[in-house]
């Protein structure tokens, strides 16, 4: 049985999906020399075979996964005795390479072993069903899909390397979930140690870790960025100053005011008055 579904991508994605399929190989099956445009990810349910690409030759049995990449010249076929049955999805955009790097994968080690499949499996089931039923909003379903996929090879990466712990993550990815939780929620009272409870780590050592990370705390982090964005409505609201310490996630307006002159050097109201005469005219005429 072979089953097979094209999706018109979206360019401007950071990644987004081709087409994507299913087969169950006959026994003499067989393809090369052969070279694709986008990434093509096969990942073998079934059965045994063999993918070569320049000189090197790689036997893939069920549980592995092979890539191909854009541009290389490949060949792969399956056993004779023990045919394979793989799906696949072909995918590309400009964080594409990046997302697969993540996975442990590149054109020099284009495999990768899955302790368990079956999530993967069930996303490219979901892909082709989105692809051949097009429902409403399938588009976003079937990107939704891939990442998710894409997710799941970058846990199997990690949980392959020895001494790591399964849940273990690298700094950079905590880092990047408390810039990103700090970034949606820094309108509110949040703490560092609501933060540190989000990525899942203990305070003092989540603090040690993101000031390695970003080089600085990230009570510095959250500071800068409730004045930034506190400066950015001075500039361009009439909100007193009250309401926009509040609109930034500080309730105390002396203690707002305070921390706003430490960090700029310029009371809130001084700094407006000054944004304001700065201001470009927009009169079209020339200042005498």
């Amino acid at each position: 049985m072979r089953i097979e579904c094209n999706h018109a991508p979206d360019a401007a994605a950071e990644a987004d999906l081709f087409y994507c399929g299913y087969e169950d190989c006959a026994p003499d099956f067989s393809l090369g020399p052969n070279v694709r445009d986008c990434y093509l990810l096969h990942y073998v349910e079934k059965g045994r075979g063999h993918y070569k690409i320049g000189d090197a030759e790689y036997p893939l049995e069920a549980g592995e996964l092979f890539v191909i990449y854009p541009g290389e010249v490949v060949y792969y076929w399956t056993e004779r005795d023990d045919p394979w049955s793989f799906c696949w999805f072909a995918f590309d955009g400009s964080g594409a390479a990046g997302l697969l790097e993540r996975a442990g994968l590149g054109r020099d080690r284009p495999t990768l072993r899955l302790r368990d499949g079956r999530m993967l499996s069930s996303c490219v089931t979901g892909m082709i069903a989105a692809v051949s039923e097009r429902p409403y909003g399938y588009e976003t379903e079937v990107r939704g899909r891939l990442y998710l996929a894409l997710a799941e090879l970058e846990r199997a990466y990690r949980d392959a390397q020895p001494g790591t712990a399964a849940t273990a993550k690298p700094a950079e990815t905590y880092a990047r979930e408390a810039l990103r939780y700090m970034a949606f929620h820094y309108s509110e009272p949040v703490s560092v140690r609501e933060v540190a409870a989000y990525v899942g780590l203990e305070r003092t050592y989540f603090a040690k870790l993101f000031k390695t990370v970003c080089g600085r705390s990230p009570k510095a982090h959250l500071i800068a960025l409730r004045i930034d964005k506190a400066c950015t409505l001075l500039r361009t609201t009439a909100l007193p100053v009250s309401e926009i310490g509040r609109c930034v996630g500080i309730d105390d307006d002396y203690y707002f005011s305070r921390l706003f002159k430490r960090v700029t050097g310029q009371s809130p109201s001084a700094y407006r008055r000054i944004a304001a005469k700065n201001l470009p005219s927009t009169s079209g005429g020339r200042k005498e």
